[in-house]
């Protein structure tokens, strides 16, 4: 077990920890939670937990293994950064750089770019073997000031998600009713899906929650009951060289499944520009739950997006679902969205 940093994104107050905790629980890794703040999440878990978090978390930055935290004070991290047995992260003739960033506002005392320098040279007294890289490092040491404090450890590489290149308009084929690519990463996470797992979306739409799972490595389903939507699909599928999901034509109501299913993420029609096909969304919905019991595992997970003016917390109680949490997420006027992680059981 090891101690983890996780810088979130602050898009929104609960989505981006929900997401980290709900990454480590789709593999059944134990964590524990050492500290939290709209920025910081600081976690105990094993080394797995770093590679996950940076590969699949949508509303985090990065994670990095915690080498000390202490009182954002340039005397107090200086003579800190000097007791680091710096050999254990650093090889011989590795390069690095060490980055320190602000953030959450508020005023401080440090100076990030003189911490920045005057870190680097306790390490290559320490190391003088190594040397700074800046463009390409072997390893990048972030430090980060949030509020009084400042955390500081190794981040092996800053992923790249790339969610600009995914946008509904960057598509193919687009609808204006389209999920961002990273809300619906993050839903395919609360559903605690795993490669141990298929996910099911039942009202695919464009596709987007299946490209997210399928860039994850993981196995989908996807079906919607227009033509036009599934052919749509299938060409998106195709342009992000997504080869894990199977698209097909069904209506969710009436789902053509044998096996159980695990998790499903899935933004149903609703809105303006989405067709219902002349049928409420709160009909929908209500028809969804009732049918979808019939093919949910026990403790199966369901990340759901609906307008919150629906309320599936009241809706789910007469389904055997429970729900495990909720985020609202305010979009426009008109609509304020709400994420809902149900349970069978």
């Amino acid at each position: 077990m090891n101690n983890f940093f996780v810088l979130l994104s602050g898009e929104h107050p609960t989505l981006p920890k929900a997401e980290v905790k709900a990454i480590l629980e789709a593999e059944n890794l134990k964590f524990k939670i050492l500290n939290e703040t709209l920025r910081i999440l600081k976690i105990k878990a094993p080394n797995e937990a770093y590679g996950l978090i940076n590969s699949r978390g949508a509303y985090s930055h990065y994670c990095g293994f915690e080498i000390f935290q202490c009182k954002a004070l340039m005397d107090e991290i200086l003579g800190l950064a000097k007791k680091v047995d710096w050999s254990f992260w650093l090889k011989a003739n590795e390069t690095f750089a060490v980055r320190v960033e602000h953030v959450g506002g508020g005023k401080t005392k440090v100076d990030g770019l003189k911490l920045e320098k005057e870190i680097g040279g306790i390490i290559l007294d320490k190391q003088p073997n190594c040397r700074v890289n800046l463009k390409n490092p072997n390893k990048i040491f972030c430090g980060i000031v949030f509020g009084e404090k400042f955390v500081f450890g190794l981040v092996l590489e800053k992923p790249r998600k790339n969610f600009l290149k995914r946008t509904p308009r960057k598509k193919p084929f687009f609808h204006p009713s389209s999920l961002q690519p990273k809300l619906a990463r993050c839903m395919v996470n609360l559903s605690r899906a795993s490669k141990q797992k298929i996910l099911l979306d039942p009202f695919c739409g464009t596709g987007t929650i299946l490209i997210e799972a399928g860039i994850l490595g993981l196995e989908s389903l996807g079906c919607d009951l227009r033509k036009i939507m599934v052919k749509g699909s299938k060409i998106n599928l195709a342009h992000y060289k997504v080869e894990n999901a199977y698209v097909f034509r069904a209506d969710a109501l009436r789902l053509p499944l044998t096996k159980k299913i695990d998790c499903i993420a899935t933004d149903p029609p609703y809105g303006r520009a989405a067709s219902t096909l002349g049928v409420s969304t709160q009909t929908i919905l209500e028809k969804f739950f009732e049918k979808i019991d019939e093919i949910m595992s026990w403790k199966g997970k369901i990340c759901l997006a609906s307008p919150l003016k629906v309320n599936v917390e009241k809706m789910i109680k007469a389904y055997g679902f429970k729900v495990l949490e909720t985020h609202t997420i305010y979009v426009h006027r008109t609509l304020t969205r709400e994420i809902v992680v149900v349970e069978k059981g």
